[in-house]
């Protein structure tokens, strides 16, 4: 049995990304953890692989990592700026906005109609412009300083952008004339829903044990997610070498 070009390639970058991945952990950890150089781009790195997982359990692989990347990458950004006592203003808002809907319509182009992923994007937009007046942005409910607790709010924001998302795929797919698209806008909806009340329901407890876990905790769970990585990235090899 020999592994084809597209799973080696699937392979090579898991192994990868848990080398790089481990690697962060474990700067982070030898370069001051919370208050080091690298928990900006921790809290990125964190967010962006946790979105492009669950994403890619449900939808096209090209969408999750676009998608994935761009909005786990986004929401590290926030949080590290709201972590570090900065208040979202109105400026800010605009900015986030403006880049979640350049993102979302990218992402959405691979599975939409270009015309329909505008109209999402632009959905987006306004969703996110809104979401600090309707007090469900991260600020809101962000929780560092404190043990956090299972909270329904988190949830419910997951569930309004979830039957938001179904509402504008059709929108959109009923504009450019997509033929039974209820189905496929659920399911789009379902996707972004999920992936966003998970990730708005354990990013507080991610940011509470990555501040208060022992001091070389996060060293160590670097150290073994560069073993892992570098385990997985050798399989390819040993296929060849041992003939299977």
């Amino acid at each position: 049995m020999t592994l084809s070009s597209y799973t080696s390639a699937v392979i090579s970058m898991t192994g990868m990304t848990f080398d790089s991945i481990g690697g962060l952990y474990l700067a982070y950890d030898l370069l001051g953890g919370e208050r080091g150089p690298l928990s900006k781009i921790t809290r990125i790195v964190t967010y962006s692989l946790m979105t492009v997982i669950v994403y890619a359990f449900a939808a096209n692989l090209k969408f999750a990592l676009i998608s994935g990347i761009g909005m786990g990458a986004l929401f590290g950004l926030q949080l590290d700026w709201i972590g570090a006592g900065k208040t979202v203003n109105r400026k800010m808002t605009v900015i986030l906005a403006i880049a979640r809907m350049a993102i979302i319509t990218f992402g959405f182009s691979f599975l939409l109609p270009l015309g329909a992923a505008c109209i999402v994007g632009a959905g987006a937009l306004l969703g996110s412009l809104a979401s600090r007046r309707l007090k469900v942005s991260p600020e809101y409910w962000y929780e560092a300083s404190r043990k956090p607790t299972f909270n329904i709010r988190r949830l419910g924001v997951g569930v309004l952008l979830g039957v938001s998302m179904t509402a504008l795929v059709y929108l959109g797919e009923t504009v450019c004339g997509v033929k039974n698209s209820l189905m496929n806008a659920m399911h789009l909806g379902l996707t972004v829903g999920i992936g966003t009340a998970m990730i708005a329901t354990v990013s507080p407890f991610v940011e509470w044990y990555a501040d208060n876990l022992p001091p070389r905790s996060m060293g160590y769970i670097g150290a073994l997610m560069f073993m892992i990585g570098f385990v997985i990235q050798s399989i390819p090899s040993l296929f060849v070498l041992l003939g299977i």
